[in-house]
């Protein structure tokens, strides 16, 4: 039986969307990118869609948690650079 993969980020950057999936996968959480840019050949079409992070449905709430913890960390890092 094939795990349920839920949607847990919508990106419309391809950069943070990857930060996240690298977090995430640091943390031993399997995590995949979903974007229909026709194999990279018009990324313009990102934009109706954008770029999707998907999990597993039951690794959904500690990889928000994951994320929150990452975002706030860059939030402090960034701050304190100010």
């Amino acid at each position: 039986m094939k795990p349920d993969l839920v949607v847990i980020r919508n990106y419309i950057d391809e950069i943070p969307a990857n930060l996240a999936k690298a977090a995430l996968e640091g943390s031993g959480i399997d995590a995949m990118i979903r974007k229909d840019d026709c194999g990279g050949m018009k990324p313009y079409m990102q934009v109706g869609t954008g770029i999707q992070l998907l999990v597993r449905q039951e690794d959904a709430e500690r990889a928000e948690e994951v994320l929150k913890d990452a975002e706030k960390s860059m939030s402090d890092e960034s701050s304190e650079n100010s």
